[in-house]
């Protein structure tokens, strides 16, 4: 299969020497989730219908489900089990609660199946390898450090340019760039540029509609989650202190 974004998120966000996270589990996971169902309406996978009151051109048959949700269109179905199966979920469900009830406030753990999927086709690709290794030489983990970089280096520099453009490349490179962003993970990529500007940027990226209005949307959908998904952690752990 094609690399999904969401597998190009997962390669941005690992350390290329360490193989650990760049960021926190709570923010990825749902990043994850979030950037295959972007990845979906950028393929056509997915279609999202007008919100009420959204001046539209009229389809050529009435949509299948309400204003402002998921739809699957006549494109074939993805080929790999898992991501069909989250394509399907979705159909019928707006951006931000697809994420919600497919897997973030689930006990379904796809946000953590996902991510073991999309690890090893990294793996399987030869872009990370896998190894083992003890912190303070006690307790065990798993962590995927660079294979072969290039991949992982044309992707920074095509962020790289979109975050110091001022137009983006490509649908998909915006769609990625904007995701980043979302995860407050530019500044950990690009630490020699200026961590307000990248925000700006990235806030930028998912506010206009460069791919089109269902992307836009899914966007900021998806946005709303995933910042609240790395809120509550915190929470927790402040009133445990």
């Amino acid at each position: 299969m094609d690399r999904p974004l969401a597998a190009d998120l997962l390669l941005l966000a690992l350390d290329e020497e360490k193989g650990t996270t760049l960021v926190d589990s709570s923010s990825l996971g749902p990043a994850l989730l979030g950037a295959t169902l972007v990845g979906f309406v950028l393929d056509g996978t997915l279609g999202l219908t007008p919100e009420k009151g959204e001046i539209q051109d009229a389809p050529a048959q009435p949509y299948p489900v309400g204003p402002g949700r998921f739809y699957r269109t006549s494109a074939p179905p993805p080929e790999d089990a898992l991501l069909a199966r989250i394509a399907e979920d979705a159909d019928g469900k707006k951006p931000k609660d697809a994420i919600t009830s497919i897997g973030v406030y689930t006990f379904s753990d796809t946000t953590g199946k996902l991510r073991g999927h999309l690890t090893a086709w990294l793996v399987a690709e030869g872009l990370v390898q896998e190894s083992s290794q003890r912190v303070l030489g006690l307790f065990p983990r798993t962590v995927h450090p660079a294979r072969d970089p290039r991949t992982r280096r044309a992707l920074l520099g095509e962020l790289r340019a979109v975050y110091q453009g001022s137009d983006p490349a490509t649908p998909r490179t915006a769609a990625l760039a904007a995701v980043v962003g979302a995860i407050d993970a530019a500044p950990r990529l690009f630490p020699d540029l200026d961590k307000k500007a990248l925000k700006a940027r990235a806030k930028q990226l998912r506010e206009t509609q460069w791919a089109g209005r269902a992307v836009a949307k899914t966007l900021e959908e998806i946005t709303t989650v995933i910042i609240a998904a790395a809120v509550v952690p915190t929470i927790v752990a402040t009133s445990g202190t």
